[in-house]
């Protein structure tokens, strides 16, 4: 198996760091961080992965980033979020990493006062409003 390149450890401990910082905070992801997992995506020449990062993110928490892929040519879009364990795409078959990929989530959502100002927001957010 060949070594990863300087560029792709970069972007890993780049990326590593991004996601560890979120999870000790505690408090989900600053714009700014999605902007910058974006950003990193787009750098490796994952354009189709970079449309999604939210969605990677969680993904990368659950250590099942190879199974992006299989979001994209489902279609699905960080605008899918949130799921429930019974609505993960059936490509994480494992029911830990669906529960997982269902309490992670909560930290790439945004605040409903967040996208009053033009930020992301899920459907799944705003029935709360009912």
């Amino acid at each position: 198996m060949a070594e990863p390149s300087v560029i792709e450890e970069r972007f890993e401990k780049k990326l590593t760091s991004i996601i560890k910082g979120a999870e000790q905070r505690g408090s989900g992801y600053l714009d700014d961080e999605v902007n910058e997992i974006r950003s990193l995506l787009l750098k490796a020449g994952k354009n189709e992965w970079s449309a999604r990062p939210r969605t990677y993110a969680v993904l990368k928490m659950i250590d099942m980033p190879n199974m992006m892929d299989q979001f994209v040519d489902k279609g699905l879009s960080d605008y899918n979020l949130p799921y429930t364990v019974g609505k993960v795409p059936l490509c994480i078959r494992d029911p830990t990493l669906r529960r997982n990929f269902v309490t992670k989530q909560h930290l790439v959502l945004t605040d409903i006062k967040g996208a009053e100002g033009g930020d992301h927001a899920s459907l799944g957010m705003l029935e709360n409003l009912r």
